[in-house]
């Protein structure tokens, strides 16, 4: 699988003093968003009836005017708060029936583009039982976490830096029998056309929360009232003030800013980005820090595991380190530490932690998900299982579709017999192009056959039995149930008199299937 069809996913994002929460932390989260243009970003504040425009951050929310589930409001109170999106969490959607529910995300830039999509989880006990629920997320046919809550009146948060193949992002929440799962907030953020996070944010123009560590005995935190121009610091990263003018610094050169992780999982590889901005005015403009970066490991003997880096650091300049941490190393420990040339001790501004996860099955063929997503429309084809992905992943298919096992899939075969379709037969199906089975019959549709279904090369069946359709067949059609690479039923269909006489002089039987 190409690296370009992998997932890059959020599982920490850490900075110093004054900050923030991440994915999946239970501490209180916090964000200042940027003063910049958010009419690119979505932001669908979950449960709520109408949309609004947030006077505190001028972010427009919609409503969550989707199909399925049941809208909540909580107290403020019965939660986790936090500033700027506190009034977002006050409602929620559940979704007592159904395995996948799905939110359908359509940015402006459409696909081959990075974007952050982002989901809050306040439980409040909107349900009086106290009970948080445990589910699994998925973007489009991956999953790539859960939310599970330690105590109740946590507030969840995931976010994932995602590159999607097709123009619409499907963000799903799939029911595992351990409760009913909900969502308080939904974002997606453009990443726009910044190099940043390939491999693979408070003032932030991407909308990301960052967390304050405790500083271990070792440490002590650094901080400054020097005035940042941003717009002179040429950071793809973007990364805020906040971040900028507060450090962590080892106490003496001898010691090192310790960061201790837990990620044991080794089937992924991990990227690490450290940044640093080193605002100490020196006392000898002689004076260097130079730096040594590891990763796992304490020494000697166990270099087959570790990650090692030098870094120097110059005064006002900004850096980000950027490590890989390769499949069956995980993450226990990083260690910054001054070298022995070094004058200053070890400083570290904020770093982040992503886990690489292969997406190892692709969407469904855009042309194939437009026309499906269409024909639901036109004939208001209101279904359970429609959601999300056509063809995937395994145990989702849209129930009466049939999909090939192709990268990316096509639809091959579409039975919508007794689906209460009315009208004509829509052009939408015709752009089906793999298509070898379709069964329209048991409807109420009317009109002629249109002559577009001929364009279906690969269609070996073509039930449309029971409607009340009054031709006549297209000649191409007729022409390839005659040799016989056709099945073309029209079994019970009102047709006139004369498209009957027709099909008799033509050979065939308007009555019976005809092959």
């Amino acid at each position: 699988m190409e690296r370009a069809l992998q997932w890059i996913v959020v599982v920490a994002i850490c900075a110093s003093s004054t900050l923030i929460r991440a994915a999946g932390i239970a501490e209180t989260p916090h964000r200042k968003l940027s003063n910049v243009d958010y009419s690119d970003v979505i932001s669908i504040d979950c449960g709520v009836k109408e949309g609004y425009i947030d006077l505190l951050t001028r972010i427009q929310y919609q409503d969550d005017d989707i199909e399925f589930g049941e809208i909540h409001t909580i107290s403020n109170n019965s939660f986790e708060t936090q500033p700027q999106i506190n009034k977002q969490l006050t409602s929620l959607r559940s979704f007592q029936e159904g395995k996948r529910n799905c939110y359908s995300l359509k940015p402006k830039q459409g696909k081959n583009k990075r974007y952050i999509v982002r989901g809050y989880f306040a439980y409040g006990n909107y349900d009086n039982k106290s009970m948080p629920p445990t589910f699994d997320l998925y973007i489009d046919v991956t999953v790539f976490t859960f939310i599970r809550f330690s105590v109740a009146s946590n507030t969840r948060r995931v976010e994932a830096i995602y590159t999607s193949l097709t123009d619409t992002i499907d963000f799903c929440l799939v029911n595992i029998e351990q409760g009913v799962p909900f969502i308080s907030l939904l974002e997606l953020w453009p990443l726009g056309s910044a190099s940043v996070y390939q491999d693979l944010y408070m003032d932030d123009e991407y909308g990301r929360s960052w967390l304050a560590r405790a500083l271990t005995r070792n440490e002590k935190e650094m901080n400054t009232v020097l005035g940042i121009d941003l717009d002179t610091l040429n950071d793809p990263y973007k990364l805020p003030t906040e971040v900028l003018n507060t450090a962590v610094s080892a106490l003496r050169l001898s010691d090192s800013v310790n960061i201790w992780r837990n990620y044991t999982d080794k089937s992924f590889e991990y990227k690490v980005y450290l940044h640093f901005f080193d605002f100490e005015e020196r006392v000898d403009s002689s004076e260097k820090r130079i730096m040594n970066v590891l990763i796992n490991g304490f020494g000697e003997g166990v270099q087959d595991i570790n990650v090692t880096e030098n870094v120097s650091l110059s005064y006002k300049k900004l850096l980000t380190l950027q490590l890989t941490v390769e499949q069956g190393m995980g993450i226990n420990n990083i260690f910054i530490k001054a070298t022995p040339d070094s004058h200053l001790p070890a400083m570290l501004n904020a770093y982040e932690i992503y886990r690489l996860i292969p997406q190892s099955v692709s969407p469904t063929h855009q042309d194939d998900v437009d026309a499906i997503k269409r024909i639901k429309d036109i004939y208001k084809i209101s279904r359970m299982k429609w959601q999300g992905d056509p063809c995937g992943p395994t145990g989702f298919t849209w129930d009466g579709l049939t999909c090939n096992a192709r990268n990316p899939p096509r639809i091959i075969s579409l039975n919508l017999s007794s689906s209460k379709l009315s009208g004509n037969i829509d052009v939408s199906f015709s752009n089906l192009a793999n298509l070898e089975i379709l069964d329209l019959s048991n409807n109420q549709l009317v009109g002629e056959v249109p002559e577009f279904l001929a364009k279906l090369s690969q269609l070996k069946i073509l039930n449309l039995s029971r409607n009340s359709l009054t031709g006549p067949i297209p000649d191409a059609l007729i022409a390839k149930s005659k040799n016989n690479s056709l099945q073309l039923r029209f079994a019970h269909s009102t047709l006139s008199y004369n498209f009957v006489t027709r099909l008799i002089n033509k050979g065939l039987n308007p009555f019976l299937s005809l092959s």
